[in-house]
Protein backbone atom coordinates (compact mmCIF):
# COMPACT_ATOMS: atom_id res chain seq x y z
CA UNK A 1 0.00 0.00 0.00
CA UNK A 2 1.26 3.45 -0.85
CA UNK A 3 1.56 5.90 2.01
CA UNK A 4 -1.10 8.58 1.40
CA UNK A 5 1.14 11.00 3.32
CA UNK A 6 4.20 10.43 1.14
CA UNK A 7 4.39 14.15 0.38
CA UNK A 8 3.45 15.36 3.87
CA UNK A 9 6.61 15.30 6.03
CA UNK A 10 4.72 16.25 9.20
CA UNK A 11 2.45 13.18 9.06
CA UNK A 12 4.96 10.88 7.37
CA UNK A 13 7.33 11.13 10.38
CA UNK A 14 4.60 9.91 12.78
CA UNK A 15 4.36 6.31 13.94
CA UNK A 16 1.25 4.39 12.93
CA UNK A 17 -0.01 4.66 16.53
CA UNK A 18 0.47 8.43 16.47
CA UNK A 19 -1.42 8.55 13.18
CA UNK A 20 -4.24 6.46 14.65
CA UNK A 21 -4.48 8.66 17.74
CA UNK A 22 -4.36 11.80 15.57
CA UNK A 23 -7.19 10.67 13.31
CA UNK A 24 -5.05 10.15 10.21
CA UNK A 25 -5.05 7.06 7.98
CA UNK A 26 -2.81 4.33 9.36
CA UNK A 27 -1.87 0.68 8.91
CA UNK A 28 -1.97 -1.87 11.70
CA UNK A 29 1.55 -3.23 11.50
CA UNK A 30 4.64 -3.64 13.68
CA UNK A 31 4.17 -2.47 17.30
CA UNK A 32 0.55 -1.53 16.69
CA UNK A 33 -0.25 -5.06 15.48
CA UNK A 34 1.48 -6.46 18.57
CA UNK A 35 -0.64 -4.21 20.83
CA UNK A 36 -3.79 -5.37 19.07
CA UNK A 37 -2.83 -9.04 19.49
CA UNK A 38 -2.15 -8.51 23.20
CA UNK A 39 -5.57 -6.84 23.55
CA UNK A 40 -7.24 -9.81 21.82
CA UNK A 41 -5.62 -12.22 24.28
CA UNK A 42 -6.63 -10.04 27.23
CA UNK A 43 -10.24 -9.58 26.08
CA UNK A 44 -10.61 -13.34 25.50
CA UNK A 45 -9.51 -13.91 29.10
CA UNK A 46 -11.87 -11.21 30.38
CA UNK A 47 -14.87 -12.52 28.42
CA UNK A 48 -14.19 -16.04 29.75
CA UNK A 49 -14.26 -14.76 33.35
CA UNK A 50 -18.05 -14.48 33.79
CA UNK A 51 -18.03 -16.93 36.72
CA UNK A 52 -15.46 -14.85 38.63
CA UNK A 53 -16.46 -12.36 41.31
CA UNK A 54 -16.99 -8.70 40.39
CA UNK A 55 -13.73 -7.81 42.16
CA UNK A 56 -11.80 -10.44 40.18
CA UNK A 57 -13.30 -9.17 36.92
CA UNK A 58 -12.50 -5.56 37.90
CA UNK A 59 -8.87 -6.57 38.45
CA UNK A 60 -8.84 -8.09 34.96
CA UNK A 61 -10.27 -4.85 33.55
CA UNK A 62 -7.41 -2.93 35.16
CA UNK A 63 -4.94 -5.05 33.18
CA UNK A 64 -6.26 -4.01 29.77
CA UNK A 65 -7.93 -0.63 30.18
CA UNK A 66 -6.45 2.83 30.74
CA UNK A 67 -8.14 3.17 34.13
CA UNK A 68 -11.00 1.59 36.05
CA UNK A 69 -12.93 3.43 38.76
CA UNK A 70 -13.96 1.86 42.04
CA UNK A 71 -16.93 -0.51 41.71
CA UNK A 72 -16.93 -0.30 37.90
CA UNK A 73 -17.68 -3.46 35.95
CA UNK A 74 -18.40 -4.52 32.37
CA UNK A 75 -20.40 -7.67 31.68
CA UNK A 76 -19.17 -9.90 28.89
CA UNK A 77 -19.14 -9.87 25.96
CA UNK A 78 -16.85 -6.87 25.73
CA UNK A 79 -14.83 -6.03 22.63
CA UNK A 80 -11.86 -3.71 22.11
CA UNK A 81 -9.14 -3.20 19.52
CA UNK A 82 -6.59 -1.91 22.03
CA UNK A 83 -8.31 -0.98 25.33
CA UNK A 84 -5.64 1.28 26.78
CA UNK A 85 -7.50 4.48 25.84
CA UNK A 86 -10.68 3.43 27.61
CA UNK A 87 -11.27 4.90 31.06
CA UNK A 88 -14.21 3.80 33.24
CA UNK A 89 -15.33 6.22 35.93
CA UNK A 90 -16.29 5.27 39.48
CA UNK A 91 -19.32 2.99 39.65
CA UNK A 92 -19.63 2.55 35.87
CA UNK A 93 -21.67 -0.53 35.00
CA UNK A 94 -22.13 -1.88 31.48
CA UNK A 95 -24.37 -4.91 31.11
CA UNK A 96 -24.88 -5.22 27.36
CA UNK A 97 -22.46 -6.30 24.66
CA UNK A 98 -20.09 -3.33 24.60
CA UNK A 99 -17.93 -2.19 21.70
CA UNK A 100 -16.44 1.21 22.47
CA UNK A 101 -15.18 3.05 19.40
CA UNK A 102 -12.32 5.40 20.18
Amino acid sequence: MTDPYENDPEVKRLSMKERMMGGWLYQVDGPLAEEQQAAKRWIAEYNAALAKTPNERRELLKVGLGSVGEKSIVRAPFFVDYGTNIHLGKGRKENVPLLPIL
